[in-house]
């Protein structure tokens, strides 16, 4: 069934009796919700999911919080599980300030066994900007538009919840990264795809390069350098980078192309 949590009101929640692990994904959903630093966002990162780990700690809960890519900045060369956040987009903020409250928190009650954090790269879906409209305009065979100076690291869903299964099967109370081997930007990435259709399924598409600067668009985050180091990823779990081929392949089976 479903439970009913309000992030502005964690202490109201009732934690259930009958789990043994939580994992939490909550805050800002787009890099720009927080820009402002808003008291509620502010709050929530910062009290209200602390408070709620706070609680399932009591319960002897096991708590993966899922984190992000951004709290590394450009400054951030090195990237690996253990290097020293730099964060310099709000988004990144917020997240690296919930991250470092909960570990404080595990280490003040004794409970660092309970936790453990997961950040995560830009995922490919059906649902997530834009592939949402990429897969809209290929069905209709449409061209699409890709930037040429926003860059990412891509995984997907799917990939993401088999890392999750190993996590919580093993209770690793460490700092966990999944990504992709790689950066690229949409463009590279679009127009590598329209190799891999052609190739695979003698599928063609027409992907069309453009920029932040042409669609009048600010970008939050223009790094080139998204990625993350899986080297403590892979020695605990045996979880190793996602392959472009394996996005693609993913990324693919949303088109239909044996309809065409």
């Amino acid at each position: 069934g479903f439970l009913y949590l309000d992030l502005n009101n964690t202490s109201d929640f009732k934690i259930p009796s009958n789990i043994n692990a939580c994992i939490i994904v909550g805050g800002p959903t787009s890099y720009s919700s927080p820009s402002e630093k808003s008291s509620n966002c502010l709050n929530i990162h910062n009290y209200e999911i602390p408070n709620l780990v706070s609680m399932l700690f009591k319960e002897n809960i096991f708590v993966l919080y899922l984190s992000s890519n951004m709290v590394f900045g450009k400054c951030n060369e090195i990237r690996s599980e253990n290097a020293l956040p730099k964060p310099d987009i709000d988004y990144g903020q917020m997240k690296l300030i919930c991250e470092s409250r909960l570990q404080d928190l595990a280490m003040s009650s004794r409970k660092e066994h309970l936790l453990s954090i997961l950040r995560l790269t830009k995922h490919i879906s059906p649902e997530t900007s834009p592939f949402k409209k990429w897969i809209d305009l290929l069905q209709r065979k449409q061209p699409i538009y890709a930037f040429e100076d926003l860059y990412f690291s891509p995984i997907y869903y799917e990939a993401t919840i088999e890392l999750l299964y190993k996590i919580l099967a093993n209770s690793c109370s460490v700092i966990f990264h999944y990504s992709n081997k790689i950066d690229l930007s949409y463009y590279d990435f679009a127009s590598r795809f329209k190799e891999f259709l052609k190739n695979k399924y003698d599928y063609d598409i027409v992907v069309t390069k453009t920029s932040s600067i042409e669609q009048g668009v600010n970008l939050e985050m223009a790094h080139r350098v998204t990625s993350l180091k899986m080297t403590r990823t892979y020695e605990l779990l045996g979880t190793n980078y996602l392959t472009l081929n394996e996005v693609f392949t993913y990324l693919s089976g949303y088109l239909a192309i044996n309809s065409f």
